[in-house]
């Protein structure tokens, strides 16, 4: 199914909110910026031109029931983020410049039916190179985004 913007629902999970899986990105939800371009014909790669910002490159891996299970996105100052999703759409793993030495992981583990995210390990460097491995719970009283934040803080950027 394609949305407004002639960019296949399944991109939708860029850039999102952990708390519900495959929600708009902010950057295809504002009016202030257009996308306009096409999809390839595959359905598994586009390049979008956002007006003002410049070009947004998208790619996306389905399974054998074509669910999303992985998506890619490049944005224009050539920044990759990689998601890796779990069979009912929830992002299970995150990755920031995967392959490259300032690379950042981070690892959702979500309770088994309803998909809550109950803790979070991060894997990056630290200023001085060395690296971190950190994990945390997700208290009731946190978001995931709240924690991950908070991981975050101990690498470089």
């Amino acid at each position: 199914m394609m949305s407004t913007f002639g960019v296949p629902e399944e991109w939708k999970a860029f850039e999102q909110s952990h708390a519900q899986p495959h929600s708009t990105p902010p950057h295809l939800n504002s009016g202030r910026r257009r996308l306009r371009g096409e999809s390839r014909p595959l359905r598994e790669f586009a390049q979008q031109d956002v007006a003002g910002w410049g070009t947004w490159t998208f790619q996306y891996t389905t399974d054998e029931k074509s669910r999303v299970i992985q998506t890619d996105m490049v944005n224009p100052d050539g920044l990759h983020e990689r998601t890796l999703y779990n069979r009912d759409g929830y992002p299970v793993r995150d990755t920031s410049s995967p392959d490259r030495q300032n690379e950042q992981i981070t690892v959702y583990e979500r309770m088994a039916g309803t998909n809550v995210v109950v803790r979070l390990s991060v894997k990056c460097r630290a200023p001085d190179g060395a690296p971190v491995n950190v994990s945390a719970t997700v208290a009731a009283t946190e978001t995931d985004d709240t924690v991950r934040r908070r991981l975050l803080k101990g690498c470089a950027r």
